[in-house]
């Protein structure tokens, strides 16, 4: 991997992620609907940390990829039984609205598979390896605000992941 795109994407998008307040708005939008919908039960910093856990990896990627390109589920499916388990040490700390982000990984999943022969570019072992590092950082960023050692709006790294997929398609 390029340590050097990755860090330059990760700063560009985390700047670009806290200037659209993309975990704030998120965060004020769930708050509301919780309060409205759900009688304001659940904490919704579960729903925003699982998330994010489990749609930023390459195995989600490369997972869907190629269940949608070749018909093989194995790796989509491993992750399925490694994202229960950390599933429920979430739900431990966050409670039920950890389950709530099985919304969003049908989303995530679901649109890599169902688009996947549009998205064949993203497998290259360069890109994926880039990829890897910017949501290896972001997954850190996420263990980090677990142990309580750093405050960190990881939903505002997320433009980071556009923005090293960018670099890759311009071939630099």
């Amino acid at each position: 991997s390029d340590i050097i795109p990755i860090v330059f994407c990760l700063v560009l998008g985390s700047f670009s992620g806290a200037a659209l307040r993309l975990e704030d708005r998120l965060n004020d939008s769930l708050n509301r609907l919780n309060g409205s919908c759900l009688s304001g039960k659940y904490d919704t910093q579960g729903f925003i940390v699982a998330s994010t856990l489990f749609c930023v990896g390459s195995m989600t990627i490369i997972g869907s990829l190629k269940d949608g390109l070749y018909n093989d589920g194995m790796l989509i499916k491993t992750k399925s039984v490694m994202d229960g388990f950390a599933a429920l040490l979430l739900a431990s700390r966050y409670g039920v609205s950890v389950a709530f982000s099985a919304a969003t990984v049908f989303v995530v999943q679901g649109g890599l598979t169902l688009f996947s022969k549009h998205l064949s570019v993203l497998t290259s072992q360069r890109m994926m390896n880039n990829i890897d590092g910017v949501g290896g950082i972001i997954v850190l960023a996420i263990g980090l605000n677990l142990l309580k050692l750093k405050s960190t709006k990881t939903l505002d790294m997320l433009p980071s992941l556009l923005l090293i997929v960018l670099y890759g398609l311009l071939g630099f």
